[in-house]
């Protein structure tokens, strides 16, 4: 992933949550190092030697763990410009949802479609309809059930406000894009230090399964 980045590649989410994984990891086994040292029973050389090399990389650590959550997804947190963008979106769709559900509480409804129920179909909220009353609700057909009984319907009356929808997530994917290659870009900066860091981690855990095989 360092590697890429430092040819500025846009790393994905889960990639710079893997380096920041690495780095934590890094942080954790120096800290145990430095525990060794101060107890004083043992002498470990070569790991002081290691430890005292690697490369202390823990504020882009927390710039990676302040953007991205412990699954992967950038959170609104990540700038004001995604939180509003989202705010913005979570609003939408609620205006959209609570159009369906007079829809499906509208009269006749109960007669007209399959089930009360709000659902998605090619990223678009639609209602389920049957065939014979697809002319009541207007708008686009998106899908149908396998019988063919059932259309899922977008309604003329929500066809804008799906298109808004569709615009705020374009936005959406436009500002993460953005963070994670502004991200991207300070592993860049650091991309030769992540190297030596990986490279140390490497000759530790060579050491440490030295001294297990030994022990067999």
């Amino acid at each position: 992933h360092a590697k890429r980045a430092q040819i500025g590649g846009m790393l994905s989410s889960n990639e710079l949550m893997e380096i920041a994984s690495t780095i934590r990891a890094s942080r954790i086994l120096r800290n145990f190092i430095e525990d060794l040292q101060e107890e004083n029973e043992i002498n470990i050389p070569h790991f002081v030697e290691r430890k005292e090399q690697m490369p202390i990389l823990t504020a882009l650590q927390h710039e990676i763990n302040d953007c991205i959550d412990d699954n992967g997804s950038v959170m609104d947190s990540a700038s004001s410009t995604l939180r509003s963008i989202r705010q913005s979106l979570r609003s939408e769709e609620a205006k959209v949802r609570s159009k369906l559900e007079s829809l499906t509480r509208g009269a006749n409804a109960a007669k007209m479609m399959s089930d009360s129920i709000v659902t998605i179909r090619n990223d678009r909220f639609v209602i389920p309809v049957k065939q014979e009353y697809r002319g009541h609700y207007g708008g686009i057909v998106h899908d149908q059930s396998s019988s063919g009984q059932t259309l899922f319907i977008e309604p003329e009356a929500i066809v804008q406000l799906n298109n808004e929808i569709q615009r705020l997530k374009v936005k959406e994917q436009v500002e993460i894009e953005k963070i994670l290659l502004e991200l991207s870009l300070k592993v860049q900066e650091v991309s030769h230090e992540l190297f030596v860091l990986v490279h140390l981690l490497g000759e530790i855990d060579v050491i440490l399964a030295k001294a297990k095989y030994g022990q067999v």
